[in-house]
């Protein structure tokens, strides 16, 4: 990265970690991997683990940042994913073999299953539970039938997408969550759960050939790693989440309060110094406001978009700073 000068470009630190890393941390996972292929454990793996530091530290968040927010950030799934899916493969090999040797450990440690929970069966028993189709899937392990790869994919992507579900309802404003925040607010749409495609993808900022500070800045305000105080009262006690700087009326200092109602003069220089970001920011909508990206359709607007093309990311920047040095006088 550092010899081809592309240390300011995630998009090609991510490939990167896909081509190699996340291979390397597949090794043999078919077998130690299913233990960690329950529901609920995905982020529990040491290599998982050790991926999400990689993760933060590239994106300059704190290590507290919630794991499933930094993961569909950087467009990636868990890992439990590659591992499942290489597991299944294994299985599907296992019981098409020319080995009759192969084939009587297969039937031996699907009865083994019955009398322990310890066995490579009844941990993929119990990971298979919490998928729609799972009692076909079950069904066909006891008899040692082949499984529907395709079919189980989608199955176990879709389970993976059921995270946000409790993260979808609500304002973010009624409830402080970093989780809920990010996807409301932040994380760009799932795509339909496929057999060969992610249903993440990568924001336009990890494409841009930005400063480091401000690829930080972005990362801290997406993710809200951040000082605003609604933010800060999570950790604080003694912080109010009213915004100190300003007077106006909206209750909160959130992202949403810092992008359009702080009336600090500061704040509303920034506005004016980035007023063509604001040109159809009408409804106060933050998820419109970061994800806009119109395409021009005369030569003028063609030229004015080349001229302000890239320009949110500094804007947030400005942002986060401001804020952070307010906080740190205030603290």
């Amino acid at each position: 990265m550092q010899e081809n000068d592309l240390s300011n470009r995630l998009h090609a630190y991510i490939w990167l970690l896909r081509t190699y890393a996340i291979p390397a941390g597949m090794y043999a996972s078919q077998i130690w991997s299913t233990p960690f292929l329950q529901q609920g454990r995905e982020m529990d793996n040491p290599v998982q683990k050790w991926l999400l530091t990689v993760l933060k530290r590239i994106l300059g968040v704190r290590t507290s940042t919630p794991s499933w927010c930094v993961m569909r950030e950087c467009g990636l799934e868990p890992l439990q994913f590659n591992w499942f899916r290489a597991t299944v493969r294994f299985y599907n090999a296992l019981t098409q073999c020319n080995s009759n040797t192969a084939k009587k450990v297969l039937h031996a440690d699907m009865r083994l299953s019955s009398r322990s929970d310890d066995c490579w069966f009844s941990h993929v028993f119990s990971a298979i539970t919490g998928l729609v189709q799972e009692f076909m899937f079950i069904e066909k392990m006891r008899n040692c039938e082949p499984i529907d790869l395709s079919r189980f994919v989608v199955d176990l992507r879709e389970r993976h997408l059921d995270f946000w579900t409790q993260y979808s309802d609500g304002h973010p404003r009624e409830h402080n969550s970093k989780t809920l925040t990010y996807n409301r607010w932040c994380a760009l749409p799932t795509k339909q759960a496929r057999v060969t495609h992610s249903p993440y993808s990568l924001p336009k900022y990890m494409f841009l050939d930005l400063p480091r500070h401000v690829i930080r800045s972005v990362a801290r305000f997406r993710l809200r790693v951040h000082t605003l105080r609604f933010e800060t009262t999570t950790w604080n006690s003694r912080s109010s989440p009213a915004c100190d700087l300003c007077e106006a009326n909206d209750g909160v200092q959130d992202e949403q309060h810092a992008i359009f109602y702080c009336t600090h003069p500061h704040i509303v220089s920034l506005r004016r110094r980035y007023d063509f970001l604001f040109a159809e920011a009408t409804t106060q909508d933050v998820f419109a406001f970061l994800h806009q990206d119109k395409l021009p359709f005369f030569l003028h607007d063609l030229i004015i978009s080349f001229l302000h093309q890239d320009k949110l990311p500094f804007f947030l920047h400005d942002l986060i700073i401001f804020y952070e040095q307010a906080s740190s006088r205030t603290l």
